[in-house]
């Protein structure tokens, strides 16, 4: 291996591409051709596309003349171009990588049949390795932002049903589809199985009269209801669905599953949030050294969604922490901006202050690691969920993180008339 490094380093003072090819935005296969001589006859070239890590999009153009190999690659991300060249080897591809200056900065080993690149990305110090998985295509896709799916989906509804206030979340996961109802007597919480159902069935009973809901997951997530002889139809006042994106430069890069829901404030709001917990590379991390060394994986957990309000956290876990970084929020959708928690109250209630005694109380009964964390904790993390007001802790890769309900109906008193609703 040193033996073919060493050779490969040496072909590539002869023949490295101009700087104009790695300044080029797309790729293509007039590039790698004149990479070869053009006493070569036979130059296969085949343009292939795929991902890297299962997540970060790669576009590539691979030429080969039965044994050499030489050609470019991009992430579809940015803009930067990378050269490489090696062995074919009976199907067996083994590449190395190299900047503008010359030095190798990683290689590429797998196999490839002419219809798939199977295989390794390394670091120079092979200390970095992520998997690489290409197929051939006639021309390359348009680069997309969303190289990743995310099935979640909340809805939101609400109605009368026998002269009740009747309002309806439903949590739509990967495996898992949570049913939330609630009207002024009645409160219902049920988790069901979902595999990629077309239609999912709730029942239960409201004053005597039994009740279907039924959600057609084909129809816009209309909600149906069978009461008796009647059959009628809601459709979502609030829908969240998630959206996936991600980045990749030279030594960083990001992946991120991010919340929608159509109002345009809030999308741009909550991406631009998300994207400030990225953490940048310091210019010392930008060395050859740390090609992708530093990547970062950035979620939303929607805990709480009505007509009005939206609320739950965002975590980030960088490559250079240990446990991941959080930030609690909420938002008021008909003023289109976020709000503290502080906001809901009456002016003269200090949150922190008036939660005191529910936090003692809570003591009583922890357990004692769990005690000592909540007493480290400052208590920023404050946001809405279904079953009340929740305080949780900073995330512990060991303990996890703790959370404190505060039932709504324990704030009545202290929200202001617009946000009562939480406590009814």
């Amino acid at each position: 291996m040193k033996h073919f490094v060493a050779h490969i380093f040496f072909l590539f003072v002869m023949v490295f591409p101009s700087t104009n090819l790695l300044c080029q935005k797309v790729l293509d296969k007039s590039m790698v051709r004149q990479l070869f001589p053009n006493t070569t006859k036979n130059v296969w070239i085949h343009l292939l596309e795929g991902s890297l890590d299962g997540t970060f999009g790669l576009q590539m153009v691979l030429g080969t003349d039965g044994h050499t190999c030489k050609g470019y690659y991009k992430a579809t991300s940015t803009d930067e171009i990378y050269y490489f060249e090696g062995t074919d080897d009976e199907s067996k591809i083994t590449l190395t990588e190299f900047k503008d200056d010359g030095i190798p900065i990683g290689f590429i080993v797998g196999s490839y049949d002419g219809q798939r690149l199977s295989g390794l990305w390394r670091d120079k110090l092979k200390s970095n390795t992520m998997n690489l998985d290409l197929h051939y295509v006639d021309k390359f896709s348009v680069p997309m932002t969303n190289n990743c799916t995310d099935p979640d989906k909340i809805m939101y509804y609400s109605g009368k049903l026998h002269g009740q206030n009747i309002t309806v979340q439903l949590y739509q996961h990967d495996k898992l589809s949570e049913f939330v109802m609630k009207s002024k007597n009645l409160n219902i919480k049920e988790a069901t199985p979902f595999q990629n159902s077309l239609r999912l069935n709730y029942t239960f009973n409201l004053n005597g009269q039994d009740i279907v809901m039924s959600l057609d997951t084909t129809e816009n997530d209309k909600l149906q209801i069978t009461s008796a002889n009647d059959i009628f139809t809601w459709s979502p006042e609030t829908s969240i669905k998630f959206q996936c994106t991600e980045k990749l430069d030279f030594s960083t890069g990001y992946k991120m599953a991010f919340p929608t829901m159509g109002e345009k404030n809030f999308d741009a709001w909550i991406l631009s949030k998300m994207k400030s917990m990225v953490k940048s590379a310091d210019p010392n991390q930008k060395s050859k050294d740390k090609r992708w060394k530093y990547l970062s994986d950035i979620w939303s957990e929607i805990h709480y969604v009505d007509k009005n309000l939206v609320s739950g956290c965002i975590y980030a876990h960088d490559s250079r922490s240990i446990d991941p970084s959080k930030e609690q929020f909420t938002y008021d959708i008909s003023s289109h901006k976020p709000l503290s928690v502080d906001a809901l109250l009456n002016n003269d209630i200090e949150l922190k202050k008036w939660l005191a005694t529910y936090i003692d109380k809570y003591f009583q009964s922890m357990k004692a690691e769990t005690k000592k964390q909540f007493s480290k904790s400052d208590f920023k993390y404050i946001y809405l969920t279904t079953d009340g007001l929740a305080v949780s802790t900073n995330f512990n890769t060991i303990y996890g993180e703790e959370t404190m309900q505060v039932p709504y109906s324990e704030m009545h008193d202290i929200l202001k008339d617009k946000y009562k609703y939480l406590a009814e």
